[in-house]
């Protein structure tokens, strides 16, 4: 029965470490930087025409966790306030978008659309994370045709090695670790 257990616990650990979602989450305030309890929060993806609704709790905060990456428009209303709409957010493979919401007092029918935006900076979360220019990998040369030398992209990692049972990846103490899952 433990052996059982033992692999069950071993295969979901594994399962948990392969991420192909990423998560929203966002604070909705005021003009005078208060929450917005119970504002009504809308993702569509934009390449699908797929829609996720939320509804921010009573700190004003929300969370949409295990959403497909691709790019979304966001929309967030409440009464008494203009709708907020950001017309086009990038989701990677296990990130963590924040979008921030300031609505201005005055009509729902009314809107106050954001096209630009400070980059993004991750708070929510301490990893760190680099995607990889497709054309970056078929432009490199392939040393010995191992697929691990696109780790030499990513400033400060190294080329994965075994030890024993645990996979594990040099990186230089002047770098800060990036998580790779295999």
């Amino acid at each position: 029965m433990s052996r059982i257990l033992t692999l069950f616990l071993a295969a979901f650990l594994v399962a948990e470490a392969q991420t192909v979602t990423g998560t929203f989450v966002g604070l909705v305030t005021d003009p005078s930087q208060a929450v917005v309890p119970g504002a009504q929060i809308e993702f569509t993806d934009i390449n699908r025409g797929t829609v996720k609704k939320t509804v921010a709790g009573a700190d004003g905060a929300y969370k949409l966790p295990y959403m497909q990456t691709g790019r979304y428009r966001v929309r967030i209303a409440a009464p008494g306030f203009k709708t907020f709409e950001r017309p086009q957010v990038d989701l990677t493979l296990g990130a963590t978008v924040r979008v921030d919401a300031h609505l201005e007092t005055g009509n729902v029918s009314e809107s106050v659309t954001v096209t630009t935006s400070a980059p993004v900076l991750q708070t929510d979360r301490s990893d760190l994370e680099r995607t990889v220019d497709p054309k970056a990998i078929v432009d490199l040369p392939r040393l010995g045709r191992n697929y691990k030398t696109v780790l030499l992209l990513i400033p400060g990692a190294g080329i994965p090695t075994n030890t024993g049972r645990q996979k594990t990846i040099t990186i230089p103490k002047s770098a800060t670790a990036i998580p790779i899952h295999p």
